[in-house]
């Protein structure tokens, strides 16, 4: 910082009356460079309340807390005690991860503490000895890496599915596991476990106790070095088991293993003690020979180690934990070498053999990547393994482990976080020492692999958040740098790293602004062709912290007058732009408008000063209007143009000159699969590094343009983006003063804009399929021609695979679109209803019925974008179910067919608390006969589901003549079923009340429905839905109690006579009438109780409240 300050002055100076100033600012970047440091050391061990901001939010105090996450480096927990403060709101969190911190127990997550639905507890690499749990709900329990030595109590466990163990000191007896019955999977990989083959034998007794587990680690434990045929024992005992150490079982395997004949496990103790001795010893000799090679790695002996592995996988766990430590000693020597490795490196190579350096390296790159692959127990180490390989530059073998990095991260997303926490971890640490040689080799070579790393979109976020203790040498470097032309790798990297929000707002600082905007306005810098990637890096990091960083920073670029001269320097490139092909200046021109762009968001003065005072609307639209422009340039130059117009008074004042020269925007038009697209995939094609396609385009050689379905070039695709943003803009509602707006829209419709927006929803991208829809939102749906109508059904239809990317957001805004041309009372709703609504409700169907069958409990998202979906679809049905000419289409075979599955589809792929589809609120749900199938047959639903209520409901609904036409736009919920059906009893004159809304098709298929209702006998039907058979079978248990009772009072009054010598009934009656009234009054009681308990039970079994 007071280097920086120093070169502050001599450009510009300053004197010594004016050292105040500059000493606070000096004071101000030091004191943010110190609380960046401070920020990056904080070590918190124990919870307060700042901690829960953190990690909940700023809403903790009344936030609904599902999950809770204290693994990251900020923690170094000793207790928990700190969550008191969330104390009697701990009932609906559902997953708590408390690795990488101190604590030696867990004894507070208990259902005593209000744990109430916890199902996934994380305490990996902790220091928990002996860990007393009491979670009944509890499913996963991961306490890896700890220092347990005796197998955890399941009995406080229950329900236990899940319990991984692995890198601990466990040993001794299995019988802990015993009362785990419900476990699934159990690992035991790397502890102590010596048991001999009869003590194995004992232990898979224990195991068989375990009639659901199906995946068991037991590897990296003593015992199985010297009895490798364990495997056969476990597999042939434990015969629920379905994967074993990472293997699958196949029935082939299992099938030879139950067919082999084997002795009792006895009978191996003695070569097993023989076998113990003979590893001993080879141990002792492998430990003396691994002492040497730590100290003096070399890379021959990491190539031997890994073919070893490919030739006998047996020794793979031997082989890796070698390798691991070769890596750690070597990245103790670059620490103690402060970042000079030239001769750590030249020994590291002296055993290779000139020529043989590239070769070699592809070799052990392929070998680790399939071991990896082959062998999910060291993929984590191996990946260590290679981060601390990055240290070697030369011969590209970092840069080939950092690829390899990136490779196993994009193909298994489940190593991305542990991936990011090596690069915090391990490779933040080493470019940290390269830093103390900012130009070396060394250092040029890892920042580079590092950037490499970066260009991937999918994994940006994530790995810049793993460098962030990099940001405060970065911005010391850039700051100080006595000459950025000759540190242009640093300029590049921060900007890189800073795409992230946080990184850039850590950053953000006066001092890199003032760089930043002094650079940019060198000449050289500028129009240097040498220097035009550093100029870009400048502008994309001037854009990153003046975005989010406070006010002054933007200020500072306004204050220096950067946008002038860049506006200066953009008319002499724009110029040359639309004379050459060459893509690097039409990369850096784009730069240019993007900074313009971001700053006259930022700030509107300097939006009116652009236009007004130097006219950048003239050089937007000159680049817009050449005959051939870099799709780079095309997308930047219209997201500035849509800045600048969506502005009202730019919009008034600039608006008939944009359009009079891209003839009412028409132009932009031909780039989306018209005449000008060609062209733009051509140019884009120029940004490719295949040398032969570029030869071919130097020579005007024709190559294939891709349809609209396989387009996937991302530079189109930003350019397709900017279009559509500006054609959003210009055909937004308008009035009819607004004569500007009314002919570029007239201009636009002829032109068919939508038929050319809806072709562009083949594209693959989703950020182009959303940015197309918002836009056809945004019309009037009178401007849709028949054939477009025909596009939007088709459209809907092409959609197969709904649960892919954003699909689901787009299926819904098409629908959304579909209900208002349904809806519409003008001549274009009229055309769609006669000609495109029946093919409309075909479509919707087919795709409801798809999207019922995805399978999402569980992931709350994606449940919530399938309700979302549901919802839209079964909105538009119950428009078309309001238009009594579409009725007919809701009443066809395949939609009374696919209803009853529907609603069961419903029951049994919704969660309990997800909301109501509600399809039966639709035309289709008026057919009493269709909503009995839901009570009998195969679609016969649960009695204990919410949907059940519904579909009665319903029936009730239509019996009683209610009318659709006055419901709700939205279907009515669960809850407000109830409340309608608790207010029928209070108002006895609803029927006759709604009666008077049911059209003239609506009175006449009530009625129809009535007539089916007492054909089919639905009372029936609904009683012996409810009844069930365990109460008919109660039912007639009771009619043959009562048979018996009868059969003892006749007995008694048989009995009774022959006491008074009565023979006949009449008799009896004369002489015992007052008995008989008795016994006849005892019967009738006795009935009435058994009747009374049958309809008791009956209750019972619907659900009802004792009364």
């Amino acid at each position: 910082a007071r280097s920086a300050m120093a070169l502050t002055r001599a450009s510009s100076g300053t004197t010594g009356v004016a050292e105040a100033p500059f000493q606070q600012q000096e004071l101000e970047a030091k004191q943010r460079l110190e609380n960046i440091e401070f920020e990056r050391g904080v070590n918190v061990t124990h919870i307060t309340e700042r901690d829960l901001e953190v990690v909940v939010g700023l809403d903790w105090r009344t936030a609904r807390i599902t999950r809770l996450d204290f693994s990251s480096d900020r923690f170094e927990l000793e207790s928990l005690y700190g969550l008191d403060l969330l104390k009697g709101r701990l009932g609906n969190l559902t997953r708590v991860d408390v690795s990488n911190n101190r604590l030696d127990n867990i004894d507070y997550f208990s259902n005593a503490n209000g744990f109430a639905s916890l199902v996934c507890l994380i305490a990996r690499r902790n220091v928990i000895d002996t860990p007393l749990l009491q979670i009944k709900p509890l499913l996963e329990l991961n306490l890896s890496h700890n220092n347990l030595s005796v197998a955890p109590d399941l009995t406080g466990l229950p329900v236990l599915e899940v319990l991984i163990l692995s890198y601990n000191q466990l040993s001794g007896s299995f019988h802990a596991f015993k009362s785990g019955v419900r476990l699934k999977q159990l690992d035991l990989a790397h502890n102590k476990y010596d048991c001999s083959p009869s003590d194995l034998a004992h232990a898979l007794d224990y195991l068989a106790l375990l009639k659901n587990l199906v995946n068991l680690r037991v590897y990296g434990n003593p015992f199985v070095a010297c009895f490798k045929e364990y495997q056969v024992f476990v597999v042939k005992r434990l015969t629920t088991l379905l994967k074993l150490d990472d293997l699958k079982i196949t029935r082939t395997m299992r099938q030879d293993v139950t067919e082999t004949k084997v002795q009792t496990l006895e009978v191996y103790d003695d070569a097993f003690q023989a076998r113990r001795k003979q590893f001993e010893m080879e141990q002792a000799k492998k430990k003396s020979q691994e002492t040497k090679v730590t100290t003096t790695p070399r890379f021959t002996v990491i190539q031997k180690l890994l073919d070893d592995i490919m030739d006998d996988p047996a020794c793979l766990q031997r082989n890796v934990a070698q390798l691991y430590e070769m890596a750690q000693s070597l990245t103790k020597l670059v620490l103690l070498s402060r970042g000079a490795t030239s001769e750590l490196e030249d020994h590291f190579w002296s055993d290779v053999r000139d020529g043989e350096h590239e070769a070699g390296v592809s070799r052990v790159i392929e070998v680790a990547c399939a071991t990896m692959e082959r062998h999910d127990s060291v993929r984590l180490s191996l990946t260590e393994v290679l981060a601390r390989f990055t240290a070697i530059s030369k011969h590209g073998f970092g840069m080939e482990c950092m690829n390899a990095i990136v490779q196993t991260m994009l193909g298994d997303p489940i190593m991305r976080s542990e991936a990011v926490v090596i690069f915090r971890s391990i490779i933040s640490t080493i470019m940290k020492v390269f830093f103390a040689e900012i130009n070396s080799f060394q250092s040029k070579a890892l920042m580079l692999a590092l950037i490499n790393v970066l260009e991937h979109d999918e994994l940006r976020e994530e790995i810049s958040g793993g460098l962030q203790d990099l940001l405060p040498d970065l911005l010391d470097g850039v700051v100080n740098a006595p000459d950025l032309t000759e540190c242009a790798h640093l300029v590049h990297f921060l900007a890189m790293l800073t795409e992230t929000e946080d990184n850039a707002k850590e950053v953000a600082t006066d001092l890199l602004a003032k760089r930043c905007a002094d650079t940019l306005d060198y000449k050289s810098i500028q129009e240097a062709e040498s220097f035009r990637r550093l100029f870009c890096d400048l502008l994309d990091l001037s854009i990153n912290i003046f975005t989010v960083g406070p006010d002054n920073i933007a200020e500072k670029f306004v204050i220096e007058s950067t946008h002038v001269r860049l506006i200066s320097r953009a008319g002499v490139m724009t110029a040359n732009v639309t004379k050459t092909s060459d893509p690097t200046e039409a990369d850096a021109l784009a730069k240019l408008f993007d900074f313009l762009r971001a700053l006259m968001e930022r700030t509107p003065a300097v939006l009116v000063d652009c236009c007004d005072s130097y006219h950048v609307v003239d050089l937007l639209v000159k680049a817009l209007s050449a005959r051939s422009i870099d799709p780079v340039l095309l997308a930047s130059t219209t997201l500035c143009l849509t800045v600048v117009l969506s502005n009202q008074n730019m919009w008034l004042k600039y608006s008939p000159t944009v359009a009079r020269e891209l003839q009412s925007f028409v132009l932009l038009l031909e780039y989306l699969g018209g005449k000008r697209f060609p062209d733009l995939y051509r140019r884009a094609m120029r940004h490719t590094t295949d040398e032969a396609l570029l030869r071919d385009l130097e020579h005007d050689e024709d190559i294939d343009i891709p349809p609209m379905s396989l387009m996937t070039n991302k530079l189109v695709c930003e350019a397709f983006l900017g279009i559509v943003g500006v054609i959003e803009l210009v055909s937004q509602p308008h009035s009819e003063q607004d004569e500007q707006r009314v002919w570029v829209s007239e201009a636009m419709d002829r032109s068919r804009r939508e038929e050319v927006l809806l072709h562009l929803l083949a594209v693959p991208d989703d950020r182009v399929k959303l940015a197309v829809m918002r836009c056809i939102s945004s019309l009037s749906v009178s401007q849709f021609s028949g054939e477009e109508m025909g596009m939007v059904i088709r459209t809907v239809s092409g959609i197969q695979n709904i649960g892919a990317g954003e699909s689901e957001k787009v299926l819904s805004l098409l629908v959304t679109l579909l209900c208002r041309l349904v809806e519409d009372e003008g001549e274009t709703g009229a055309t769609f209803r006669k000609g495109y609504a029946h093919i409309a409700i075909q479509e919707t169907l087919d795709t409801l019925h798809r999207n019922a069958e995805r399978e999402t409990h569980g992931d709350e998202d994606e449940e919530t974008q399938k309700f979302e979906l549901s919802r839209e679809l079964v909105a538009f049905l119950r428009s078309c179910s309001l238009i009594p000419s579409l009725r007919r289409h809701m009443r066809h075979h395949g939609f009374l067919h696919r209803f009853p599955k529907l609603v069961k589809l419903e029951q049994d792929l919704h969660s309990a608390m997800a909301k109501d589809v509600c399809v039966e609120q639709t035309w289709a749900g008026c057919s009493l006969e269709n909503l009995l199938e839901c009570l009998r047959g195969p679609m016969q639903l649960d009695k204990d589901r919410k949907v059940l209520v519904r579909i009665l409901s319903r029936m009730a609904d239509v019996l009683e003549g209610s009318t659709d036409a006055m419901a709700p736009k939205e279907p009515y919920s669960f809850q407000q079923i109830a409340d309608r059906e608790a207010a029928m009893w209070l108002d006895q004159d609803h029927l006759e009340q709604r009666h008077r809304f049911l059209d003239d098709e609506e009175w006449s298929d009530r009625a129809e429905q009535a007539a089916i209702f007492m054909k089919v006998n639905g009372i029936s039907v609904i009683r012996e839905f409810l009844s069930g058979a365990d109460v008919r079978e109660r039912s007639r248990h009771l009619e043959r109690e009562m048979y018996d009772i009868q059969a003892e009072v006749c007995e008694m009054q048989a009995s009774r006579r022959q006491e008074l010598g009565v023979e006949s009934a009449h008799e009896d009656f004369k002489a015992t009438g007052k008995h008989k009234d008795a016994n006849d009054s005892a019967l009738t009681g006795r009935r009435a109780m058994m009747m009374a308990i049958q309809s008791y039970n009956v209750q019972l079994e619907d659900g009802a409240s004792e009364p």
